[in-house]
């Protein structure tokens, strides 16, 4: 899955000059957090990622209440 976000360059300073006002530790965990979400779509395969979104449908759909599903 890829996510893409179209930024107006006021956005883009905004954020470089609240980064620079940040304590270091908030900023090293806003680096960890950046490097964290850079990593998701290395996880599995697109098959694998099928295979989950199916069990979780059926398991999320199983013993409701009502006959409609979620998904």
């Amino acid at each position: 899955m890829t996510i893409t976000l179209d930024l107006s360059p006021e956005v883009s300073e905004n954020d470089v000059a609240l980064s620079n006002s940040l304590d270091p530790a908030e900023a090293a965990r806003r680096e960890r957090s950046l490097a964290l979400l850079g990593t998701l779509d290395q996880i599995g395969d697109e098959r694998e990622q099928q295979e989950t979104f199916a069990f979780l449908k059926t398991a999320v759909n199983a013993d409701r209440l009502s006959d409609r599903d979620r998904f």
